[in-house]
C-alpha cells in the first residue's frame, strides 16, 4: 500500500472461522409399576456458544474485541398415564 496514494486511511476487516460448538443431550426414563399405569421423566439440556471477534449480536464487528455469544436451555418432564377401562384413559 502507498501512503502517497492512501494517506493512511485504510479500511480494517476482518474475516474469521469461529468456533461454534453445540451440544443436545435428551433422556427418558420409563416406568410400568401396573399394568394401567404408565410413568417417565424425560430430561434435556442443550448448550450453543458462538466464540471468536465477529460473533453474531456481538458488541462491534470490526474485531477488537473476542467475544462469546453463549445460549443454554435445560429442561424437566413427567408424565403419568393411567387406563380406568379400555374406553376411558387419564393422562
Amino acid at each position: 500500500m502507498n501512503p502517497a496514494i492512501t494517506g493512511y486511511n485504510y479500511n480494517y476487516q476482518i474475516q474469521e472461522v469461529l468456533n461454534f460448538p453445540k451440544r443436545t443431550q435428551l433422556f427418558r426414563i420409563d416406568y410400568v409399576p401396573t399394568q394401567n399405569d404408565r410413568i417417565f421423566v424425560r430430561g434435556k439440556t442443550y448448550l450453543s456458544e458462538q466464540q471468536g471477534y465477529t460473533v453474531a449480536s456481538g458488541a462491534t464487528p470490526v474485531g477488537f474485541f473476542a467475544q462469546c455469544y453463549c445460549f443454554s436451555e435445560e429442561g424437566l418432564a413427567t408424565g403419568w398415564t393411567h387406563i380406568f377401562s379400555p374406553t376411558v384413559v387419564s393422562e
